[in-house]
């Protein structure tokens, strides 16, 4: 069970951000759904964020355009992209940008939720560190 993360979406098709919002909901995990980049950079001002899940061709800018933004205002934040236009020389590029994890749409629910468990546990692990060590 995810019930630690926040997942910021950021996709401009509404309809694939919903069934993946409605999937991550049934994971209890915690979500906010950006559809622009300008719109994603305002959230991660405003909120807190685990995790981006980010779409690389957004309306208004590159999805890779970005990832200083989100990581200058979550430090520890995991971007994660995901495209339809999937290419080796597209996945150099953003793993060059500091990118976690790298999708082709449509995205493995199963890989995802991998993933999600191992950074949860990972988050959940330095929490009660901190609690035990008071800092």
């Amino acid at each position: 069970m995810l019930n630690i993360l926040r997942i910021l979406i950021i996709d401009s098709d509404q309809k694939k951000s919903d069934e993946l919002i409605n999937t991550l909901s049934e994971w209890h995990v915690i979500t906010k759904h950006a559809s622009s980049a300008r719109e994603a950079v305002a959230l991660s001002k405003k909120l807190s964020f685990d995790v981006a899940l980010m779409e690389l061709s957004l309306p208004d800018k590159k999805g890779y355009e970005i990832i200083p933004d989100l990581k200058l205002y979550n430090p520890g934040i995991h971007i994660m992209t995901m495209t339809e236009n999937n290419s080796p020389t597209l996945e150099t590029k953003v793993r060059q940008c500091g990118v976690s994890f790298y999708f082709g749409k449509p995205v493995p629910l199963d890989q995802l939720r991998e993933i999600l468990n191992h950074l949860d546990r990972s988050k959940a692990n330095i929490k009660n560190c901190q609690q035990i060590f008071n800092f």
